[in-house]
Formats: C-alpha cells, structure tokens, sequence
C-alpha cells in the first residue's frame, strides 16, 4: 500500500507572519487548496522551509526591536498555532510540518529579515513527530543541510543582497 502525504509549503514573503497579515495569508492558502480540488493528499502546511526562525523561543528573537509590534508570531509555534485555525475554518486540513534543519543556533541574525546563509546557524532538531502540539506533525529538515541560499558575489548573476548582508556566510562564485 502506497502512502503520501502533502503538506502546502509557506513561503514567508507572502504569509507573513505578522498577526495582521495572517488572515489573507490563511485565505489565500485556502484559496489554492480549493482551486487545486481540495485534494485529499493534503494535510496541511509546511513551515520555515530553509528559514531560520526557533520552534519555540520566548520572548522572539527580536521582541525588543521597533517592528515587533506588528509581528506576534515570532517562532513557528505561535505561528502554526495563529494560522492553523484560520486556514481550518476555511475548508482546508491544516496540521503542520516545521523545517528545523538550519535553526539549532537562534540570536545570530542582526535583523528578522536577514535569512541569506546566516553564520553558524548549525542543524536544528532532528527528524520526529514527537512536538508536543497537535497541530504539528513533525519537525523535518527539508533544505539540505549546507546548501547555499544564494551567493554574497556582487558580480555573479544570481547575487541577491541579502546574501550580501553582515550576519551572511561569505560565498564565492566558482568559475
């Protein structure tokens, strides 16, 4: 017997996790799950796919900063737990699966926004479905370990300036 599961990976950029924005993110998440057809393989979300952020880390990791007041949901356990209901009272499944395989070492990053190679970030829990939240199935690593976000090389054609930033591993374009 063939068993697969699928759970609709978040993409930070456009769910934000700021309590204000979580709403039409969980419609808009909702929305592609119903024009898709509602497909039964699908359980829910993946979260901090090849990001950063603690599972649990009280206070956040910038809850003293300016900007904090706009986001509530500073680790992924508050954050399941703000839009897994939203995303539920919309007709879609919604149990979570979090990428922990580059958040082992929180408090590194100068600014919330810096997500490009951060030094010394290491490997985060391993593989389990032990979570202590229902809403979570597991704690998974889906960006391989080591592999570059993008390159801090201002003259190669893939540079992206977040990868240029203070906090980012150097990393060179190999010709």
């Amino acid at each position: 017997m063939e068993c697969e599961f699928a759970y609709v990976s978040l993409c930070e950029i456009i769910v934000d996790k700021a309590e204000n924005s979580s709403e039409p993110g969980a419609d808009m998440i909702s929305s592609v799950y119903k024009t898709a057809g509602s497909p039964s393989q699908v359980f829910g979300i993946a979260t901090n796919t090849a990001g950063w952020n603690a599972w649990i880390q009280l206070p956040g990791e910038f809850s003293g900063t300016s900007d904090a007041q706009y986001n509530k949901c500073q680790d992924e356990n508050r954050y399941v737990n703000a839009i897994c209901p939203l995303i539920s009272a919309d007709g879609m499944p919604c149990h979570a699966i979090t990428d922990t395989g580059r958040n082992g070492v929180t408090g590194l990053r100068l600014a919330w926004g810096d997500w490009c190679n951060v030094k010394g970030a290491g490997f985060g829990v391993r593989y389990t479905t032990n979570t202590g939240n229902s809403l979570e199935d597991a704690f998974v690593w889906i960006k391989p370990g080591g592999e570059s976000d993008g390159t801090s090389d201002s003259a190669a054609t893939r540079y992206d300036s977040f990868c240029g930033k203070a906090d980012g591993m150097t990393c060179v374009t190999l010709s």
